[in-house]
């Protein structure tokens, strides 16, 4: 996984698949929600 670097906020995943976060996930539950779950599976693989 890389960050793009002229799209803070966008990461690049293997298979050309590339991933957005959006802030503040603090005032969007699912988008935390989603962020979490991402980052966990991520750290697993």
């Amino acid at each position: 996984m890389q960050l793009i670097a002229n799209q803070p906020g966008v990461f690049r995943m293997t298979g050309g698949h590339s991933v957005q976060i959006r802030k503040p996930l603090e005032d969007h539950l699912a988008r935390l929600k989603f962020a979490e779950e991402l980052l966990a599976r991520l750290a697993i693989e």
